[in-house]
């Protein structure tokens, strides 16, 4: 996941001329869409079923890797935008799921602090 942020900083900086700050808060969104839809993944989970949510929601990180794969030089920040959403909220409910089905059996404050590092490390 570091090195997709690394990548798309340097597309921001030098192919679509942003200096590092817009560069910076040009990622804001991910980190959005990333924490609000790890929060929405367990009650989403209980209601549907958590297979149906966690391949959902690696279904849409697809989708958004698709997208971001057709991004050339002429694409704006738009298209690159829906890409990094679709990317976030596909890994922020399904890998939140998978981890939430991983530790079913643990405790809820094993779990809290799995999702915490997760999402502090950055990492799936």
């Amino acid at each position: 996941f570091s090195a997709f942020a690394f990548v798309l900083i340097q597309h921001f900086q030098f192919v679509l001329g942003f200096d590092t700050l817009q560069a910076g808060f040009a990622l804001v969104p991910l980190a959005l869409i990333l924490v609000l839809s790890a929060v929405i993944a367990p009650p989403v989970s209980a209601r549907f079923g958590t297979k149906k949510v966690v391949v959902s929601g690696f279904g849409i990180l697809a989708m958004g890797f698709a997208v971001l794969a057709a991004v050339d030089a002429r694409s704006s920040y738009g298209t690159v935008l829906i890409g990094i959403l679709l990317i976030g909220f596909g890994q922020g409910i399904g890998v939140t799921a998978a981890v939430e089905s991983i530790l079913g059996a643990a405790d809820a404050i094993a779990a809290f602090r799995s999702r915490l590092i997760l999402m502090s490390e950055g990492t799936w």
